[in-house]
């Protein structure tokens, strides 16, 4: 409704007002994408046993003051599913210690692929490169038997000794224990190559 000279009567104005919510934006990086594995030794070897560490680099948010969380996948040759590894979620530091490597590769042979994911507290995600490591096998010591004359001194013995495991630097120290009735104790320790 008008009125004269042109006004418009107060009843009819009306305002409307239009929001919207802007999401702040951030980009995630990884400095080096890499993952380094160390095994039992603390070696960056193919094989561990019960042991191992994952060290990689921290990653960047391109938003200020955003935090950065880490989380652990891994597969192995028999499961070749991704998986999230149990308690290694929402980590801060850039390692992490597996110290039951065998709940994951239970068996000599496994084959298990690790990658970090990092994602910032705008949701923002990035994968690293993947990297593997290998359950090694135990060696078999197999037919242990007297191979000579037994003395006060000393008692020969031979024994087969399996080793199914790949790597070549790989040593096994075995030691032969002795009981009678008179003592007990440690009668040889041999280190072998594979």
């Amino acid at each position: 409704m008008t009125r004269g000279n042109n006004e418009v009567d107060a009843a009819w104005v009306g305002k409307t007002t239009y929001s919207t919510t802007f999401t702040k934006g951030s980009n995630l990086s990884f400095s080096n994408s890499a993952i380094t594995i160390t095994n039992d030794n603390g070696d960056t070897a193919a094989l561990a046993y019960a042991k191992v560490k994952l060290t990689w680099s921290e990653a960047t948010s391109s938003a200020s003051g955003a935090t950065v969380t880490y989380s652990i996948r891994y597969k192995t040759s028999s499961n070749t599913a991704w998986s999230s590894l149990s308690g290694a979620s929402g980590l801060t530091a850039t390692s992490y210690e597996i110290t039951n490597f065998a709940t994951i590769a239970p068996n000599g042979g496994d084959i298990v692929t690790f990658k970090i994911i990092a994602e910032d507290s705008y949701g923002a995600t990035t994968e690293s490169s993947v990297g593997t490591i290998t359950k090694m096998y135990l060696p078999v010591i197999e037919n242990l038997q007297i191979a000579g004359t037994i003395t006060n001194t000393s008692v020969p013995y031979s024994f087969n000794y399996i080793n199914k495991n790949s790597n070549d630097s790989l040593k096994c120290t075995i030691s032969l224990g002795y009981n009678n009735l008179y003592n007990s104790g440690l009668d040889n320790t041999a280190t072998l190559s594979n």
